[in-house]
């Protein structure tokens, strides 16, 4: 990124991205279109070439062919949202309408930055962080260098000039005793889970140091047995960072990002939304955060005080890559041992969330290495054999035939004798009667591999 002084002291600032490149995308979109009817594709291609005939002048130029084309470029963001929006996500087709998407935020966003951004408004900044976000969230491949380089700049600058402290909003005692709770986790005097033997019902737990690659694969792999390892990530800078709710506010806290809302997923008031991570933490994580200090130092935690936000199964370090690039943590040697390439089919996928927060029982159609960095949470794994015992919704029901229809409820962890409790366990058994003579093995904590019905409830604040 360049700055220019000018006499007025109003700075100017180019486009953190490569023009030429853009345009070579964009010009090669359009040249792949099988169809071009649409009229919003004319409008791109007239948007295109004027801009082309600007990308070896000054930035004022550009900026002036963007403002040119306000309510165009307006035009092709609504019309490609509404055509997201209006078909199923895994139509082959989507994929031009993602495209539109992702070059109509980057020209969108362009046209901001050059036009109504300076050292004096940085509040400029913030929707053109979200519209990035969206446009990485939503887009397809392609444009999505572009964007990641556009949207660290501005975060960066915005941040940095001053407005980092907007989370001055955030009760400071609130933030504080949050911050204090997840810290002292490490302290075995403020924290009865640490260094005892957690629960780990029938599972094999290995330290790290004592499994090898090849004792995994056929151990464990092969023969589809979960397992927890032990100290596997003792080694991530994530594991202090991701600790420090300053960390994650000043590296992302204006980061746009998806937040489901309710108790879980499979409620009929359940829904979705958008919000910075910085209201998500303030909302939903701290004031949570900040009772789990107490809660510890009981001899029973349960999760009854319901979590109502919820980030969670999202590709958080792929849209907000800073902690990637902050080497934060590094992916796992085990998740190159399936049958097909993780770098071509693999995902990793983040959860963040209060105390209470609950994935219901359900079953992946991949195999899975869940790695806990912040804070304690259960797991029930079942056996696909278990399957009908298990109430799943029927495969009509769209997206939840991998779903158990159990999921509902909460447990009471007693520290004193390593028990975990379903709570109303009663009332369960009898909305579904199988459900008492489904096995299972539990756990608290930890990565494991498996391919089969789990459940997830965090214990305490985690991540």
């Amino acid at each position: 990124m360049s700055i220019h002084s000018h006499p007025s002291k109003r700075m100017r600032y180019s486009l953190p991205f490569s023009i030429d490149q853009n345009l070579n995308d964009i010009e090669a979109f359009l040249k792949n279109l099988k169809t071009s009817s649409y009229p919003c594709f004319r409008m791109l291609s007239e948007l295109t070439e004027e801009i082309k005939l600007h990308e070896t002048q000054k930035v004022g130029s550009l900026s002036s062919a963007l403002m040119k084309h306000k309510s165009k470029i307006s035009q092709l963001l609504t019309f490609s949202w509404e055509k997201i929006h209006s078909d199923k996500w895994n139509k082959p087709e989507l994929t031009i309408w993602r495209d539109l998407y992702a070059i109509s935020s980057i020209w969108e966003c362009a046209r901001l930055f050059l036009n109504e951004f300076n050292s004096k408004n940085y509040q400029s900044l913030k929707p053109i962080i979200r519209q990035l976000d969206l446009g990485i969230m939503i887009g397809a491949a392609r444009f999505q260098s572009a964007m990641q380089d556009f949207v660290n700049i501005v975060h960066e600058l915005y941040v940095e000039d001053g407005h980092e402290n907007e989370e001055a909003n955030v009760d400071n005692d609130e933030k504080k005793n949050a911050k204090m709770a997840l810290v002292d986790m490490k302290n075995k005097d403020n924290n009865p889970f640490l260094g005892q033997a957690l629960i780990c019902s029938e599972l094999p737990c290995v330290d790290k140091e004592m499994l090898s690659l090849n004792e995994f694969v056929t151990d464990y792999f092969k023969k589809q047995k979960p397992l927890v390892i032990r100290n596997y990530i003792d080694d991530w800078p994530a594991l202090s960072r991701w600790n420090d709710i300053d960390y994650l506010l000043h590296t992302a806290g204006h980061r746009t990002v998806p937040v489901e809302i309710g108790r879980i997923y499979t409620d009929d008031n359940w829904t979705q939304s958008l919000m910075t991570l910085q209201e998500f933490l303030q909302h939903f994580v701290l004031k949570t955060s900040a009772n789990d200090k107490h809660d510890s130092k009981s001899d029973e935690t349960n999760t009854s005080k319901n979590a109502s936000g919820y980030l969670a199964q999202h590709q958080l370090f792929d849209q907000i890559q800073c902690w990637k690039t902050n080497h934060d943590f590094y992916v796992p040697d085990f998740v190159h041992v399936g049958d097909r390439d993780f770098d071509e089919y693999g995902t990793i996928n983040a959860w963040l969330g209060p105390k209470g927060t609950i994935t219901p029982i359900h079953f992946d159609d991949r195999h899975n290495i869940l790695t806990q960095v912040v804070g304690y949470k259960y797991l029930m794994i079942f056996d696909p054999s278990e399957s009908e015992h298990l109430y799943s919704f029927q495969r009509n029901s769209h997206l939840l035939f991998n779903t158990s229809q159990i999921g509902d409820f909460d447990i009471t962890y007693n520290i004193q004798s390593q028990s975990v409790d379903i709570t109303d366990l009663k009332h369960l058994v009898q909305k579904f009667p199988l459900f008492q003579h489904a096995k299972y093995k539990e756990c608290i904590l930890g990565p494991g591999d498996h391919s089969t019905y789990h459940l997830f409830i965090g214990i305490l604040s985690n991540l």
